[in-house]
């Protein structure tokens, strides 16, 4: 028989249990010597959680990727806990085997999973493995949460403008730089404003991406996770509260999902690079981002109408090209898949009666079924006529249209339309 050896240890297991690497590869090595097994490949996940999303797992998205090249009759590893100590997991990578009929079986365990009392037991070890791993989760952070409340650093980085002194977060000479910008920003409410006061004022390389994260951070008040006072502060509390409520005024404002048709296709006339799109609550333009990092001149934009007017009167009349149009979304059918996998557990492991499964399980699947019915990208050919179709377009498929017809837009100094590129 061809196998594949899992093999998966975390650091505190290896310490405590004395569940090596080593001890789990010679134990599957002579179960595979006793039954002439031939092994095709070994994996090891070296200091990885059991809980952890598989997708988390380097040697077992190797092991999962090389399925289909190498197809294995089985897969083998010592116990359980050392596959998954995770339900949900467990059964998103059952789901992969059984697309390519591949078992599995721990050496020193005996599960069936042919039969339904095999697969509720399955559930129940592994329950108890999630359970065990959740508890000692949960006494972690609850030696942490002591240490938060005496004011001392777990450890990591501190955020611009702090540094650690004895154990404790202190102000850096840094801090300020980030007072004056909070003060710029509170004056002029502009990200980007205050980014650049401070990037020239200090000799500084910031983004206003970056700076926003920092004026979010509740050190600023003397506040982490719960601790009120767990170092000084740089803001009271109502400060705090005034400077998060201009960010989230301004953010929303800027956030709005916004389709940009000439994405990538306009460069600057100065620098050469391209232009990005922004947008002041009225209209959409492009303009060169580098500008305002003074590391370019080019200080008009250029306007999204204006441009589509140009392209609409100028291009070419005598074509044809065929435009793959984007469907509406649709919502995704995977979290009823997951609910129904979820409900099949709990009626394995005899929490709700048969009628009450077998009503939950047929909305569920009415609702996958109906959500599969994915509408596929629809192509269009574009010849004669083609201006009506065009304003019939979403904003998305316009872009799209666009990109397939036209390789760029030359633009002047001024911010105006002057070339079609094709």
């Amino acid at each position: 028989m061809k196998v594949f050896l899992y093999l998966r240890v975390s650091s505190e297991e290896q310490v405590k249990h004395g569940y090596s690497l080593d001890a789990q590869y010679e134990a599957l090595k002579d179960f595979c010597e006793k039954n002439n097994h031939v092994v095709l490949g070994v994996y090891k996940d070296e200091g990885i959680s059991g809980r952890k999303p598989y997708t988390k797992r380097p040697a077992m998205m190797e092991l999962l990727n090389d399925l289909e090249k190498v197809r294995p009759d089985i897969i083998l590893f010592t116990k359980l806990d050392r596959w998954f100590r995770n339900i949900k997991e467990y059964y998103k990578v059952q789901d992969i085997l059984d697309k390519y009929k591949v078992d599995w079986k721990a050496i020193n365990e005996e599960y069936d999973t042919s039969t339904a009392s095999g697969r509720l037991y399955v559930n129940i070890k592994l329950s108890i493995a999630q359970d065990e791993a959740d508890r000692t989760s949960e006494r972690i952070k609850d030696v942490q949460q002591q240490l938060i409340m005496q004011g001392k650093v777990l450890g990591g980085t501190v955020p611009f403008g702090y540094r650690i002194e004895n154990k404790r977060v202190v102000f850096s000479d840094d801090i300020k730089i980030v007072k004056d910008a909070i003060d710029h920003y509170l004056m002029h409410q502009s990200a980007h404003a205050a980014t650049r006061h401070i990037n020239d004022l200090y000799g500084l390389s910031f983004n206003h991406t970056r700076l926003i994260k920092i004026f979010k951070n509740t050190l600023l008040k003397g506040e982490y996770k719960g601790n009120l006072n767990y170092c000084e502060p740089l803001l009271t509390p109502g400060e705090w509260d005034n400077l998060q409520e201009i960010i989230s005024r301004n953010v929303k404002h800027a956030s709005n999902k916004r389709t940009y048709l000439f994405t990538g296709l306009i460069k600057c006339p100065l620098c050469g690079r391209r232009m990005g799109g922004v947008c002041d609550g009225k209209s959409k333009r492009y303009r060169c981002a580098y500008h305002y990092m003074n590391d370019c001149n080019m200080s008009h934009c250029v306007s999204e109408k204006k441009t589509e007017r140009f392209l609409l009167d100028n291009i070419e009349e005598d074509f044809k090209v065929n435009v793959t149009l984007k469907p509406k979304k649709r919502e995704n059918p995977k979290k009823y898949r997951d609910r129904l996998k979820r409900l099949n557990n709990i009626y394995l492991m005899g929490n709700i009666s048969e009628s009450e499964y077998k009503k939950e399980a047929e909305i569920l699947q009415k609702k996958i079924a109906e959500l599969s019915k994915q509408e596929q990208p629809k192509t269009k050919s574009f010849e004669k006529g083609w201006k009506d179709l065009y304003e019939t377009l979403t904003e998305e498929n316009k872009r799209s249209f666009w990109r397939s017809l036209i390789k760029g837009i030359e633009v002047d100094e001024n911010g105006q339309p002057i070339k079609i590129l094709y």
